[in-house]
Parts: C-alpha cells; sequence; structure tokens
C-alpha cells in the first residue's frame, strides 16, 4: 500500500487559513489540491470584491463518488445579502468546473489521465501510478 506523507495533506495545508474556519471536513487525494488551491484563489478574489455580508469560505472538501466535492457557504449569516444571484452563480460554475476538471488528473501526481481500454472497459489511468500487476494475465498485461 501506498504511504502517503500527511504534511502534504489539503487538511495539512489549510488548517489554519480563516477560509475553512468552521469547515467540517478538508480532504483532497494529495494530486488534486493544485485544482483547491484554484478555488481557494477564485474565493479569494471574490470576497475582495464584494462586501464582507457577501463573503463565501468553505464548509467541506472532500472526494464523493470519485469526485472532488466542496462545499462553501456565507462566511457570515444574514438574509441582508447585497451580492447578485448571476455574481454567486459564476463562482459555483468556477467550482463545479474545478472540481470536473479534477477528475481527468491522477490523485497521486496530478498528471492528466490517458483513456485506455482494459478489459474490454475504457478506463483513465495515469502511467506512472496504474496498478500492473492488477491487470497481468499469466505474467503478462
Amino acid at each position: 500500500m501506498l504511504k502517503i506523507d500527511d504534511s502534504k495533506s489539503a487538511r495539512a495545508k489549510y488548517i489554519d487559513h480563516p477560509l475553512f474556519k468552521n469547515c467540517i471536513e478538508i480532504w483532497c487525494p494529495i494530486g488534486w489540491i493544485k485544482y483547491l488551491d484554484q478555488i481557494v484563489n477564485e474565493i479569494k478574489k471574490y470576497n475582495s470584491t464584494h462586501e464582507e455580508i457577501d463573503h463565501i469560505a468553505f464548509a467541506q472538501v472532500k472526494v464523493k463518488f470519485g469526485m472532488m466535492t466542496v462545499y462553501v457557504h456565507p462566511f457570515v449569516q444574514s438574509s441582508k445579502s447585497a451580492t447578485t444571484k448571476a455574481s454567486k452563480a459564476g463562482l459555483y460554475d468556477f467550482i463545479k468546473s474545478v472540481c470536473k476538471t479534477a477528475m481527468d488528473h491522477c490523485t497521486i501526481c496530478g498528471s492528466q489521465l490517458t483513456e485506455t481500454v482494459i478489459d474490454s472497459r475504457v478506463k483513465k489511468i495515469c502511467w506512472d501510478h496504474m496498478p500492473h500487476d492488477k491487470y497481468l494475465r499469466n505474467g503478462k498485461v
């Protein structure tokens, strides 16, 4: 089994970050941290251009059904939000797009996955981290 250095995890990187103050879980594969970084930067940019009452923070970051899933919530609980729905929708679309992009990259190294056929099924794999022994038949790939 592959041993992962927890000091390089998303949790270790963001546990003390103010956007994650009330986040209940911060987990994504190490190869996908660069995509989480993109989302963090976009939320920082969004927050810097909106009033504090409209700031967004992270509620949860996890992998669900093989996809990075990011839940966000208002930084300040208020019904007097001044932000237009279109502005927040653009941010949510960006998050969804980045999470979808991450699915096409290796969870270990972040390299682009390659589509190949294995056992009559199309699979996306990273050649460097493909479990070779899983696909051996009589000692051959």
